[in-house]
């Protein structure tokens, strides 16, 4: 904000090491919460929370495609307990714990990948997350689509799909795109 610009400064250089959401959205929570290292910390740990949201909205999902003949003699609480391991193993692992209240972008991400799996037959919140993802942990936000590419196996086209193909890979990359147009081989080097 003091740069009057969109672009991410460390010790007042560019700072091209990460892509720019992790810090518009810490930057963002410390002018809204006076303290600030609360809010930088506020933020990891509401992300954290929404990527066990997810995980089990997403476990319940799986169990229920995979399993739908397996799990209908189960009692309510004994599915509720098998959508819950995974989220109660992932949320006692201490790996968990930290990256839950350290600053990082390693919970952002996961949070990005589960809503691109959760929403496989979403397009446009599909096209969200991997945006986020990129925008947070760059060319790793990009992996769920090699989801869609081994799931398109044999590959169907259409121009919807070759359309849509072009937009969940270009749209993610706008950010890595105009750096590279503006900044050339520096963004790359800082970067990549």
């Amino acid at each position: 904000i003091d740069h009057h610009s969109f672009q991410t400064r460390f010790n007042d250089d560019i700072w091209f090491n990460k892509p720019p959401l992790s810090h518009y959205l810490i930057s963002t929570a410390m002018r809204i919460v006076p303290d600030k290292e609360l809010a930088a910390r506020l933020v990891m740990v509401i992300l954290a929370s929404l990527v066990l949201m997810t995980l089990y909205q997403l476990t319940q999902k799986l169990i229920r495609f995979f399993f739908v003949s397996d799990i209908k003699h189960l009692s309510v609480f004994e599915k509720e307990m098998l959508f819950l391991l995974p989220v109660l193993v992932t949320a006692s692992t201490p790996i968990f714990f930290e990256r839950a209240t350290q600053l990082n972008t390693d919970v952002m991400l996961s949070l990005f990948w589960i809503l691109y799996l959760l929403y496989q037959d979403r397009f446009f919140i599909k096209l969200a997350a991997v945006t986020c993802g990129a925008l947070t942990k760059s060319l790793l936000g990009l992996y769920p689509l090699g989801l869609d590419v081994i799931t398109q196996i044999p590959p169907s086209f259409s121009i919807k799909k070759i359309n849509r193909a072009l937009l969940l890979l270009l749209v993610p990359l706008l950010w890595h795109i105009i750096n590279y147009l503006h900044y050339g081989d520096f963004f790359i080097t800082s970067h990549l």
